[in-house]
């Protein structure tokens, strides 16, 4: 896949505050991929929340959305890739010349 995804990102004015008043701003990330002829084009979409300070701009909300997506994303290929990376280890060696502990 070599084409670039357009990156959509839907939030709206929807502020809300945790248990320690920090504010946070949820939206959807979508990145979707030019489709090939005829098929339809692959796309992901990721639901986040942003750290939301008064007074930022729409960019800076928006580049913090874009970070959390950045997050989220890097933790679920983490995730899906860690049954690959422990089939692929080879087992632990076992020297016959060590002495046993204890």
């Amino acid at each position: 896949m070599l084409a670039k995804p357009t990156i959509t990102i839907a939030w709206d004015d929807e502020v809300f505050a945790d248990h320690l008043g920090q504010r946070w701003s949820p939206a959807s990330v979508r990145l979707e991929w030019p489709a090939p002829d005829g098929l339809r084009g692959p796309a992901v979409t990721v639901e986040v929340i942003a750290l939301s300070r008064p007074g930022m701009t729409e960019v800076e909300l928006e580049d913090q959305h874009i970070q959390a997506a950045r997050d989220v994303l890097t933790a679920a290929l983490l995730a899906i890739e860690e049954p690959i990376y422990q089939s692929m280890l080879p087992p632990p060696s076992r020297s016959a010349d060590k002495k046993p502990v204890g």
